[in-house]
């Protein structure tokens, strides 16, 4: 039946109380605030501006959000050095390390391990755990028969000289492969980076051929000093205190 009420009116049962009129069961003043923003532009531009701001971060946040995304992609794109001879730095060959299993480390060449160790030596970074697996391949080089390069074998101690990661037994049968293998031809440069690396970590042995490198040396500065001193004599006019006879 159609509601006889009026705004402002008592209703016919004398209640006293004002009513709305309503609409499918709900006051149509409910209604009303509750669809009222569909109807109202201040309200509409309100809530896209509320929207906008909260769709579009901040120009710190965005900063922030592509310096992020920068460094994440700088990071992707670096790429590990294809072998332990180019590494330079402590991260790169952190990175080489972690893509090497165990067996491979156990299971290096002898140059390869030298170039292990001399690259640690270059970025100043020693793990036990880790090149204890290579220093445990090296002795088992070491132990076998195949003839071994003076060159690897001095490149290896120098590096664990220099990281102060001195290992006796590892120096020892080192100095007894080189006694072995005195016949073959050692270069000077070679020679000179064993005598430097057993004597920084003061390595006592009783096989001779520590001797005779120091030996060698020796004789090979003499006559480094011999050519040197017959080279300034046989300039004209050049006299040397060196070269002067003694009765002059």
């Amino acid at each position: 039946a159609p509601c006889d009420c009026t705004w402002g009116q008592a209703p016919p049962d004398g209640s006293g109380a004002e009513t709305s009129p309503q609409v499918g069961g709900a006051p149509a003043a409910a209604r009303g605030k509750r669809y009222a923003w569909m109807d109202s532009g201040d309200e509409a531009s309100h809530s896209d501006g509320e929207v906008e701001s909260a769709a579009e971060p901040g120009p710190r946040i965005a900063g922030e959000a592509a310096a992020q995304d920068c460094r994440s992609r700088s990071r992707s794109r670096e790429l590990p050095p294809p072998s332990m001879r180019e590494v330079q730095t402590m991260s790169q060959l952190i990175r080489v390390l972690e893509g090497l299993p165990r067996a491979k480390l156990l299971g290096m060449a002898m140059d390869d391990a030298a170039a292990t160790l001399q690259a640690a030596a270059r970025v100043r970074y020693y793990a036990a755990d880790v090149f204890s697996d290579v220093t445990s391949g090296i002795k088992a080089h070491l132990r076998g028969r195949v003839p071994l390069r003076p060159q690897d074998i001095a490149d290896i101690l120098g590096a664990l000289a220099d990281m102060n990661a001195y290992d006796k037994e590892l120096f020892e049968m080192a100095a007894r492969v080189l006694n072995a293998q005195t016949t073959a031809p050692m270069e000077r440069a070679v020679r000179r980076r064993l005598l430097e690396a057993f004597k920084k970590v003061a390595h006592d042995s009783e096989l001779p051929i520590i001797r005779q490198m120091a030996m060698q040396e020796r004789a090979a500065r003499y006559e480094d000093a011999c050519v040197e001193v017959a080279t300034c004599w046989q300039k004209p006019g050049a006299l040397s205190s060196s070269a002067m006879p003694l009765s002059f």
